[in-house]
């Protein structure tokens, strides 16, 4: 799951997404703005990295927000612009109704069109508490001129999306308990023991008869590598050693594969397996890949992302 994330990232922004001016004055500005930490009200990052922050957040969470907020103009920051971007916890999702003389709904106020208006938000992340704060702090409308909401809108009228992983969580969850379960079954088989029947006339009888018991004579219920057992009976010693199960391979690429094609990538992409890849079918997966690739970039990332925010930095 965390390979796709970074898959996605990696693919859809790489080192960063860029405008051209129409003159070399704007350019200059551009780039000295865009490639400092200027730009980042954490003062962190440069804005092709908060872009690769907002990707990943939008894979993980479905979407994220970017306040424009004002700031000291300085050589680095001519305009007076910073970006601070929010996980999608910060939207007030109780604020639902007529607020303010606005129709509200999920924190997002919106006009007779369906165009946002404003968008309730917490000033802190709902979950930055420790004992000692105050209680909880009350979310207030911020304009949404002032408010980017990147997010993958699948249909009219969309207003929030869901992680990009929803889609295969359930199905890799069941991959790592599947594996989590073979890792003790193999362990258990691994597990060499000696089992000494001891010889005496005060053999127990009834359903505890056979059980086996370490040398203090306390019933063992778990397996340990190289352990000596004993029970009652005829003198012996008889030696326990598992034998070995099957391959869970097939099991593995089928939960891979379906993984990749629910996030709309390829299986060699997600396993980094190329086992059983040639040139074609590398090509083949790549050219749908990139095509799904130049949608994300043209759909979401540049008219949600990087064309608002070169028209307020102009």
């Amino acid at each position: 799951a965390a390979r796709i994330v970074d898959l996605w990232t990696a693919n859809a922004v790489g080192a960063g997404i860029t405008t051209r001016w129409p003159d070399a004055a704007h350019s200059a500005l551009w780039r000295r703005w865009a490639e400092s930490t200027a730009c980042d009200a954490e003062g962190r990052l440069d804005l092709y990295g908060l872009q690769a922050l907002a990707m990943r957040a939008v894979v993980e969470s479905g979407e994220c927000f970017i306040r424009l907020l004002p700031a000291e103009v300085t050589p680095n920051n001519p305009v007076g612009l910073r970006l601070q971007v929010l996980e999608s916890d910060h939207l007030d999702t109780s604020r639902i109704g007529m607020l303010d003389g606005l129709a509200t709904l999920n924190g997002i106020a919106l006009d007779d069109a369906g165009a946002p208006l404003a968008y309730w938000l917490f000033h802190r992340h709902p979950g930055a508490w420790w004992p000692g704060m105050p209680g909880p702090w009350a979310s207030e409308p911020i304009p949404a001129r002032d408010v980017l909401h990147l997010y993958r809108k699948r249909r009219p009228g969309q207003l929030r999306d869901v992680s990009w992983l929803a889609p295969v969580l359930t199905r890799l969850r069941d991959l790592g308990d599947y594996e989590a379960a073979l890792l003790m079954k193999a362990k258990i088989e691994a597990c060499l023991a000696a089992v000494v029947t001891e010889e005496g006339d005060d053999a127990l009888t009834g359903p505890v008869a056979n059980l086996l018991r370490d040398a203090q004579g306390r019933a063992v219920e778990a397996f340990e590598p190289g352990m000596i057992l004993y029970r009652r009976g005829a003198g012996s010693v008889d030696v326990v050693n598992p034998s070995g199960g099957g391959s869970h391979a097939a099991f593995a690429r089928r939960a891979l594969e379906a993984s990749a094609v629910g996030t709309g990538l390829t299986y060699d992409q997600v396993a980094g397996d190329l086992t059983q890849a040639n040139y074609s079918s590398l090509r083949a997966g790549k050219i749908e890949f990139r095509r799904l690739c130049e949608q994300v970039q043209y759909g979401m990332l540049i008219p949600m992302l990087v064309r608002p925010i070169a028209e307020r930095f102009h």
